[in-house]
């Protein structure tokens, strides 16, 4: 009898050992990412640089930031400080193009797609990217019902 009862404890070690090996497995391969529909329709928009001469003798120009989607509704100024996709850690330069999240963050276009194939939220405020939460995407679905 002693020896049923350790083969039956060793079967079940086995077994759970099997489903929690399992389990891990279907995690990795659970897509976490955003799906391509989802990624590009976000909207993009292109960094124009705000320069400022210096008053020296090297007669340079400084960066004082930037605007973004200019000559749009959604136009708006980006500090110096701002002017930093916080992904690739590059400033923004001139005719970049960005894409916006809906928590109104921007990055590079390239880098943050990148992003959001493998994480479906913000890369800094962790906001859920994707259908329900876009509010123009669930507002046009309330609408049409």
């Amino acid at each position: 009898m002693l020896c049923h009862s350790f083969y039956v404890q060793q079967s079940a070690a086995v077994f759970l050992c099997l489903v929690s090996v399992l389990g891990i497995r279907e995690v990795l391969t659970e897509t976490h990412g955003a799906t391509s529909e989802t990624i590009n329709a976000l909207p993009t928009y292109k960094f124009k640089m705000k320069k400022k001469k210096t008053t020296d003798e090297s007669n340079s120009t400084v960066s004082e930031g930037g605007i973004v989607a200019k000559g749009t509704e959604k136009e708006r100024m980006v500090s110096k400080e701002d002017a930093v996709c916080c992904i690739c850690l590059a400033t923004y330069e001139n005719n970049d193009e960005l894409r916006e999240l809906p928590c109104s963050h921007f990055f590079h276009k390239d880098c943050v797609d990148k992003w959001l194939k493998i994480n479906a939220s913000c890369p800094l405020c962790k906001s859920e990217i994707g259908e329900n939460v876009t509010g123009t995407v669930s507002g046009e679905h309330a609408t049409q019902q």
